[in-house]
């Protein structure tokens, strides 16, 4: 008795659909593993059902294999440039984590900077007192410094952030 051909169409009964789901992806799965293992093939998989669930097979690292990808000629043009499509991915993610940096640099700037620990604040209390230790001078002054290169930074990450958003949008 051989197998009858089924008819390739969308399965109307979501239990049926299910099961036929769960059956081929495993068998998807197993035919990646054997064609790595006999070919010596990098291979990444990626499988969304229906649901929106992701299921995944690398014989490597998916982020590698994705990146190989990336990088293959097929997606750099003819200047030697990555493709648009590829640039906006980068400058997406490095504009992610730019604002995470900066997000990190304000929170540290608005701890250094807590009304009670600002620096107008030790400079009043330090000129009212009669004598000043030396030691305190030196380490008041290397906080202004601190404080100082901090907003700097914090100044240039938000021109660069402004700079790639704008590559961005006259890219796309």
């Amino acid at each position: 008795m051989t197998r009858r051909k089924i008819q390739i169409k969308k399965i109307d009964d979501t239990m049926a659909r299910q099961v036929t789901f769960s059956k081929r992806r495993r068998g998807l799965f197993k035919k990646a593993y054997e064609l790595s293992t006999l070919c010596d093939a990098e291979i990444a998989l990626m499988v969304f059902s229906a649901s929106g669930k992701l299921y995944e097979y690398s014989n490597s690292s998916m982020v590698q294999v994705i990146e190989k990808r990336n990088l293959h000629p097929k997606n750099i043009d003819m200047f030697g440039q990555p493709s648009l499509e590829l640039q906006g991915v980068r400058l997406v993610e490095e504009n992610r984590r730019l604002k995470q940096q900066v997000m990190n640099l304000s929170a540290g700037q608005r701890h250094l900077l807590e009304p009670d620990k600002s620096s107008d604040f030790l400079v009043t209390n330090t000129r009212s007192t009669s004598s000043v230790d030396p030691f305190l001078t030196l380490g008041l002054a290397c906080y202004t410094h601190f404080h100082a290169n901090i907003f700097c930074f914090h100044s240039l990450v938000l021109t660069d952030i402004i700079y790639i958003w704008h590559q961005a949008i006259n890219h796309i």
